[in-house]
């Protein structure tokens, strides 16, 4: 219950068969907690994969706890990133860093977040038409605005959670951050999501140096990815800078393992490589 409020996403993946595993689940009252759930006979790591897929998180996200030696030993040995951790552990986990992020009013809201995506993905299982015909008939909507004091807590714990979508890499503290919204030189944006299946929440920061037309941190949640929203937002920065007669806009991006594939928004949208420095590339 701790961990479904602070966000975590739980789901399981059970040597069982299903419906006799979730009826006794229902009838524990715990069936609500489990999103995307892998009951069947099948090796475990497999499941996790699947659940990974799912969740659309990298494994080095995933805590893996069970019971069985065997078990823990399958999953250590096949998901070398999943971190393994026994079942007399679980009383232990809230205390540990990795278990104790940074939390906002929308964290609470995470679970349905995941449920919405549970019923895109099986829409799109069964449409008949293209990926992006599908994006398109999903009517994503886009709401931009300033950040500020009054949604700091979900930037904060957006900036502290974001890894494959995460262009700088940023780990800012809540003093920094903080101080970034309210310095009259930086335009600090955000970005909430929603369309026909339900509410993605926030899933978006952005943070620029207006004197020196450059985006100095650019992320999203893992919740909109593949779904071109980057796309869509960038687009939108392009037309403010439109606006105010700027001749160019740069973007600083910082390669990581995870974000490279995400990276490709910027070949997608023409922009150049310039001169960068201390592994950072700039993009114009």
């Amino acid at each position: 219950d701790t961990l479904d409020k602070w966000g975590y996403g739980n789901s399981m993946a059970c040597k069982n068969a299903h419906q006799k595993a979730w009826r006794k689940l229902e009838a524990l009252g715990l069936s609500l907690y489990f999103v995307f759930p892998q009951i069947n006979w099948d090796p475990k790591s497999q499941n996790i994969l699947r659940i990974s897929e799912d969740f659309n998180v990298g494994l080095d996200s995933i805590a893996f706890i069970d019971d069985s030696p065997f078990e823990r030993s399958e999953v250590k040995r096949s998901l070398k990133s999943v971190r393994v951790f026994e079942h007399d552990q679980y009383m232990s986990l809230l205390n540990m860093r990795d278990f104790n992020p940074s939390v906002s009013s929308e964290s609470s809201s995470r679970r349905d977040f995941y449920i919405s995506q549970h019923k895109r993905s099986s829409t799109l299982t069964g449409f008949n038409g293209s990926y992006f015909e599908f994006i398109k008939e999903s009517e994503i909507n886009l709401s931009i605005g300033r950040a500020d004091i009054n949604n700091i807590d979900r930037v904060h714990e957006l900036i502290q959670r974001t890894n494959q979508m995460n262009f700088s890499a940023t780990r800012y503290d809540r003093e920094r951050l903080m101080n970034l919204l309210q310095d009259d030189l930086m335009l600090p944006l955000y970005l909430m999501a929603r369309d026909k299946f339900g509410d993605y929440g926030t899933v978006g920061f952005c943070l620029i140096d207006i004197t020196k037309h450059t985006v100095t941190d650019l992320m999203f949640s893992c919740r909109v990815q593949s779904k071109r929203v980057e796309h869509a937002f960038i687009y939108y920065l392009l037309d403010l800078c439109r606006q105010a007669a700027w001749h160019s806009l740069k973007v600083e991006y910082l390669p990581t393992e995870r974000n490279r594939q995400t990276a490709k928004v910027f070949q997608d949208l023409s922009f150049k490589k310039v001169d960068g420095a201390d592994r950072i590339t700039i993009w114009e």
